[in-house]
């Protein structure tokens, strides 16, 4: 890497345009009046894994901390990757009926099924009642190691989302809710507004009980993204963070109901309302990435 700073003992500033480099494996050496390999010994959640980069999807390795680059062309791999939430010993929300992690996993199976149907690959981060694929070293807790998994996957998907039901210490507590990443802009959040109104034409509920936003690692603050404001916060949710941060992937947390109100679990679950809801969503996604939607879900109840 020509032309870097040295600031301090391994410490390094300067670019490089990685997309004028040729496909391959590379070692990376620092050039000043020696040349010697660039280490990198910072922890799992500082290293960046891989991103595309123009045309091109640029890996990184860190075998003995020696930085290595791998460049390929780039390629999409799935159409949407589907992170049912929680799962194992992660329950999540729980309301003397149903765990969340079993809703979350049954409705991310309906929806691979549904996308399938229509042709579209997906790729879900578990199938059943595990902590699914994990990556990441093992002193990281399942969380973060499922956020690793997101993000690499999530570079070569169009789509990533993560599944989640809600919960509250107020049983009334009702409705809809989308969070988004905070450095999102209005077109970079077009397909989370077109659902944010559909969903609320179908709930039928003031817009105070449906919510897209954002919030902030540091102070928890929630911030409105109905009007595409951007916001430089750290992202609060590890599988919004981690994906961004390391891969420069966009996550979505989908929170379709409350499991604390009674009320609103017997409309959403009981009554299955929860698959109008889901094939809202499956259609918008669907008819974003040019496919065709197909209304019959009869091979996927």
């Amino acid at each position: 890497l020509y032309s870097m700073s040295i600031d301090k003992n391994n410490y390094y500033s300067g670019s490089i345009d990685l997309t004028k480099v040729p496909n391959g494996l590379y070692d990376v050496y620092i050039i000043s009046n020696n040349e010697y390999k660039l280490l990198n010994k910072m922890d799992d959640l500082s290293k960046l894994f891989r991103a595309k980069i123009g045309n091109k999807l640029v890996s990184i390795s860190y075998v003995n901390d020696c930085v290595g680059l791998i460049i390929d062309d780039f390629k999409y791999e799935y159409d949407i990757v589907i992170d049912p939430g929680h799962g194992d010993k992660d329950i999540g929300a729980s309301n003397g009926i149903k765990y969340e992690k079993d809703i979350n996993l049954e409705q991310s199976m309906y929806e691979k099924c549904r996308y399938e149907s229509m042709g579209l690959k997906v790729f879900m981060t578990r199938y059943d009642d595990s902590y699914g694929t994990m990556m990441g070293t093992e002193q990281l807790d399942h969380l973060q190691r499922r956020a690793l998994t997101i993000g690499y996957y999530g570079v070569v998907s169009k789509i990533t989302y993560s599944n989640h039901h809600n919960a509250s210490v107020y049983s009334g507590d009702y409705g809809f809710e989308i969070i988004v990443p905070n450095k999102l802009n209005k077109n970079e959040l077009e397909v989370e507004l077109s659902l944010y109104d559909k969903f609320s034409k179908y709930y039928g509920i003031n817009n105070d009980r449906i919510r897209l936003y954002s919030r902030d690692y540091d102070t928890d603050r929630i911030y409105d993204k109905l009007y595409g404001d951007v916001y430089s916060y750290m992202d609060y949710y590890a599988v919004i963070r981690i994906p961004n941060e390391l891969f420069n992937v966009k996550t979505i947390i989908f929170e379709p109901m409350f499991m604390s109100n009674p009320k609103e679990f017997s409309w959403y679950y009981s009554k299955k309302n929860w698959i109008d809801i889901t094939e809202i969503k499956i259609k918008e996604y669907v008819e974003y990435l040019g496919y065709t939607y197909n209304e019959d879900n009869s091979m996927c109840l």
